[in-house]
């Protein structure tokens, strides 16, 4: 405490301050001091860092012409002071809150003190700005690390000194979602499913890729989905960070059917429309049926689609055969031939006789 400025008229060795008509004094313990009785400055006195007064009840201390100043140090008690006591500035503020890249930060100093108060900062990091008027410090961090570094709070009758840090984290993950919720795919075909990590911003956005079951579907590490066989299966993806989810149903089908086996009933055969098999995989999709044999269809003693011989066919005559001349037979000739004869001669008669009807 530089009490320079009090007169020591007491001829107590530890009384190093006193007051008219060595009625009273300051006592000084080590950097504490009490006033006993009415003192009167006879200079200036600062209380500094460490330092206390304290002008208990029932003492007086007069700063008269002079100055008392409390630059880091106390004043206390309740004793009369008269004059006037200035007070340099104190941070008060202890510390700084943490802070996250890319998100605007702020945070205001404080000091005690008499007004006006300027702050004032040599190493403070490039993306902090301080408000030499209030105080504040604020910034936008673009890189995660601690900084360290000094503010100044001063007024007309000192200042004070303090160093703090701000430690600037990533940005953490809250959620990530797929840009599909449902995907069918065919059998050998595939489709890339894109995952978004909330927020944007977020430092770690590194996600792992999972499928329920990879004989249907598989999935890489960048999120394609390829198809195996048909089935569902569950795709799902994780952060790193936060292990937050989603997923995705896919459906995987069979690809291109052909029909195989294939065969046509016949008279007497079943035939079979044929199974339905998977043109990727091979597996059998459908199983065909059987087609019942059609049977034969005859006409005049056959089948008209295999030509298969009607077994019960009977073949029907209007000719008598045993009345025909038979080869080496030639005794009913010449009476086959009258006739004929005959039978023409009578033709002719008739067409003459209508002729001649005719012209009458």
């Amino acid at each position: 405490m530089d009490a320079s400025g009090i007169t020591d008229n007491s001829s107590n060795d530890v009384q190093v301050g006193a007051g008219s008509g060595n009625s009273g004094g300051i006592v000084f313990d080590g950097d504490a001091g009490t006033v006993y009785g009415n003192v009167t400055l006879q200079d200036d006195l600062t209380i500094g860092e460490g330092e206390s007064l304290n002008v208990p009840e029932g003492a007086t201390l007069n700063t008269g012409s002079y100055s008392l100043t409390v630059d880091g140090g106390t004043l206390t008690g309740t004793g009369q002071i008269i004059g006037t006591v200035n007070y340099a500035p104190t941070i008060t503020t202890t510390g700084l809150s943490g802070g996250t890249v890319d998100t605007a930060y702020s945070q205001t100093l404080t000091a005690t003190g008499d007004e006006t108060i300027t702050w004032s900062s040599s190493d403070l990091p490039t993306w902090l700005m301080l408000n030499e008027n209030t105080g504040e410090i604020s910034g936008t961090p673009a890189t995660a690390n601690t900084y360290s570094f000094t503010v100044t709070a001063e007024n007309d009758y000192g200042n004070d000194s303090k160093e703090f840090s701000i430690t600037i984290g990533t940005v953490s993950v809250t959620g990530v979602s797929l840009n599909k919720d449902s995907l069918t795919l065919k059998e050998g075909s595939s489709d890339t499913l894109t995952a978004t990590v909330t927020p944007t911003n977020a430092a770690n956005q590194k996600v792992t890729w999972e499928s329920s079951n990879t004989s249907v579907a598989t999935v890489d590490a960048n999120g394609k989905v390829s198809a195996v066989s048909a089935g569902t299966v569950t795709i799902t993806v994780k952060t790193e960070n936060g292990s937050f989810e989603d997923t995705c149903s896919v459906t995987v089908e069979h690809g291109s059917l052909t029909n195989t086996s294939a065969k046509a009933a016949t008279c007497t055969e079943e035939g079979y429309t044929g199974d339905k098999v998977c043109g990727i995989c091979k597996e059998v999709v459908e199983k065909g049926e059987i087609i019942p044999a059609n049977g034969h269809t005859y006409k005049d003693g056959k089948c008209t689609v295999c030509g298969e011989v009607d077994p019960d066919f009977e073949e029907v005559s209007d000719v008598d055969d045993t009345k025909l001349p038979q080869n080496g037979d030639n005794s009913n000739m010449t009476l086959w031939m009258a006739l004929l004869f005959v039978s023409g001669a009578g033709v002719t008669a008739m067409v003459i006789v209508n002729r001649k009807v005719a012209k009458r």
